[in-house]
């Protein structure tokens, strides 16, 4: 399985974060900030088809999204993470992925 962590303080464009052929099985997020932050995640600029409206709660929240999606086995896929409410946080975000 290969991980790749990135960190977003901002909403966030990860562009071809997903190679072809490649399963999202999991997104973990980690949140060490004094603040609490309420996310979306999607396939879209503003989509929720990942994550809707969860708050990843202060001071050591953490989230862990299992997913097993295949998004395409011949184009890689971009994710976009948003919020309205970022409120200074840097929230750790893990992605695992396994080739299918």
């Amino acid at each position: 399985m290969d991980t790749i962590k990135v960190y977003a303080q901002q909403n966030e464009v990860f562009t071809n974060i997903i190679p072809p052929g490649y399963e999202l099985y999991s997104v973990f997020f980690a949140n060490d900030d004094s603040s609490s932050v309420t996310i979306n995640m999607g396939t879209t600029d503003g989509g929720t088809q990942l994550v809707n409206g969860e708050t990843i709660a202060a001071s050591g929240g953490e989230i862990n999204y299992v997913l097993n999606r295949v998004f395409s086995r011949y184009a890689s896929q971009t994710l976009y993470l948003q919020s309205s409410s970022w409120n200074s946080v840097k929230l750790e975000v893990i992605f695992k992925l396994q080739k299918k």
